[in-house]
């Protein structure tokens, strides 16, 4: 794949959500250096961009966009007026199992489930119409994603281009919480629906991934891109399968273009697949894909042209490839807010020992105030 450029700059206006890292998506919004392409990260958080999409919170990972570009992955926050990811499936990623592998810390901040009313897996803040269970239909569980017709016609043109996601459904998956960084222009978009943006750069992404007995999980992080932080993102409730060093997450997230006074959004599935290293607990060989499966408002043409591939119709969709997510440790960070051993995203707040309210701000800035 091309190298990614140095310079990225917005080319045009809109976004994903995949992977907050393991590939898992939403929108996504394109940008190039001098012509050149650029996509935001793997599933990684994604904020929204300067010039595009903003998008609601859904479930999934850590998404990211901003002026680097188009991502794939994980749920976004609103930015000014960019480009923000729509949650993705897998958000952040990799994790060491609790056999012994990679030496990061484990961060176990609390499980709380977002409220889904009419139980079809999209929670009520992401979802379309929150009291039909028929709108965009039943997105539960992960047989039911995968068995979707939109996401199966997806997943098999996927497959005929050469970018297979597996789709996992065991419930023996290693413990896959902790801290990970995904190193700028490490991944790229492979496949699309309509065969454009295939080769897009991603932006970088750090983030912290808490697993559940569940098998459930929750990721926050920050994505950035030439030293810089671009967004941040958390998501709630992606659902992990797997069997053996294999995993699959599958999510649900929104979308929203902004671009020029616009109101469309873009309901998605996002299924991202990973294979995790036993000595050292990286992701690897992250595959995310992202299906719209219902849209709402008037497309305009600069939310079309904004949107990765063909994501802006129903049916649309586009697949990102994150070759490696390193397991890290928290004090390894760089852009996420690091105290007392761990790190939080923008806008999550903690109590230091001793008994100090914190908070992180964007980006990466720590406030405390001591009672």
């Amino acid at each position: 794949m091309p190298a990614v450029p140095a310079m990225k700059r917005v080319r045009s206006a809109l976004l994903v959500a995949a992977l907050s890292t393991l590939t898992l998506v939403a929108c996504s919004v394109k940008s190039s250096d001098q012509g050149k392409p650029q996509a935001g990260s793997a599933g990684q958080i994604e904020p929204a961009g300067e010039a595009g999409v903003s998008t609601d919170a859904g479930s999934g990972g850590v998404g990211q966009v901003g002026e680097a570009g188009a991502s794939l992955g994980g749920v976004g926050q609103g930015g000014e007026a960019g480009a923000g990811p729509e949650s993705g499936t897998a958000g952040a990623a990799g994790a060491a199992d609790s056999e012994g592998g990679a030496g990061g810390e484990r961060s176990n901040p609390g499980h709380v489930l977002p409220v889904d009313a009419d139980g079809d897996g999209f929670e009520d803040a992401i979802d379309p119409n929150p009291s039909d269970p028929s709108d965009p239909g039943d997105f539960s569980t992960p047989e039911k994603i995968a068995q979707d017709p939109r996401v199966k016609v997806a997943l098999a043109a996927a497959k005929a281009a050469n970018v297979e996601i597996a789709t996992h459904t065991e419930l023996t998956v290693p413990d896959v919480s902790g801290y990970y960084s995904t190193a700028d222009g490490n991944g790229y978009f492979a496949a699309s629906g309509n065969g454009v943006d295939v080769g897009l750069g991603a932006a970088g992404g750090e983030q912290r991934i808490t697993a559940f007995p569940d098998a459930t999980m929750d990721s926050a992080g920050v994505s950035f891109t030439n030293n810089a932080p671009v967004g941040f993102g958390l998501s709630q409730g992606t659902l992990l399968r797997g069997t053996a060093r294999e995993i699959t997450l599958y999510s649900r997230g929104k979308g929203v273009c902004t671009v020029n006074g616009a109101n469309y959004a873009t309901y998605g599935i996002y299924i991202g697949s990973a294979v995790i290293d036993p000595i050292s607990g990286d992701w690897k060989d992250q595959r995310t894909i992202g299906v719209t499966v219902a849209t709402k408002g008037t497309l305009t043409t600069a939310c079309a042209t904004s949107l990765a591939g063909d994501r802006e119709i129903m049916g649309g969709w586009v697949v990102q490839v994150t070759p490696l997510m390193s397991f890290v440790t928290a004090g390894q960070l760089k852009y996420m807010c690091v105290d007392e051993k761990a790190a939080y995203a923008p806008t999550e707040t903690w109590t230091r020992t001793g008994g100090a309210h914190c908070t992180c701000n964007y980006p990466h800035a720590i406030s405390c105030v001591t009672p």
